[in-house]
């Protein structure tokens, strides 16, 4: 296919054949041949990138200068899909938060704790006297306690 090039002249490129897409003289146009730069959107984390996600779009956590986007955290491989970060208190649920109100957490009853866990609600399971006159859990007025919706009493 690319015989007119001289065998030793193929060979000191070290190029694939397979890779060429056209051939003229000894001018050789080579498709997915590794340059030795940085290629951002390659899938390989180079040493002047911070994550590369095989792609060159930004948006979704990597960037197209392959750098981390802010409120994205990366694997430390770089190559595998940033996920959001998970940053309590930041009013936005993420997958290791059992809830997360922002600016509320940790202001009462029925509030997120600062530590974005469930704080104390009703149906818990814990009577907090002082704003329920129950809690059995359930709450639907069955059961031993007859506690109902609103941890009271009927």
């Amino acid at each position: 296919m690319y015989s007119h090039i001289p065998k030793a002249v193929r060979q000191s490129l070290f190029l694939n054949p397979a890779r060429w897409s056209a051939a003229v003289g000894l001018a050789v146009l080579c498709t997915g041949c590794p340059t030795g730069e940085p290629v951002c959107g390659d899938g390989i984390v180079d040493a002047v990138e911070e994550c590369d996600d095989g792609n060159p779009y930004g948006g979704d956590g990597c960037d197209a200068q392959c750098a981390i986007e802010e409120g994205y955290a990366c694997a430390a491989s770089g190559s595998e899909p940033c996920t959001p970060a998970s940053v309590c208190g930041d009013g936005i649920l993420t997958s290791n938060e059992e809830c997360d109100d922002g600016e509320l957490n940790g202001t009462g009853y029925n509030k997120c704790t600062p530590q974005c866990t469930l704080g104390p609600y009703c149906g818990d399971g814990v009577v907090y006297p002082e704003i329920e006159q129950c809690d059995d859990g359930v709450n639907d007025g069955t059961g031993s306690g007859a506690c109902y919706p609103g941890c009271v009493r009927n």
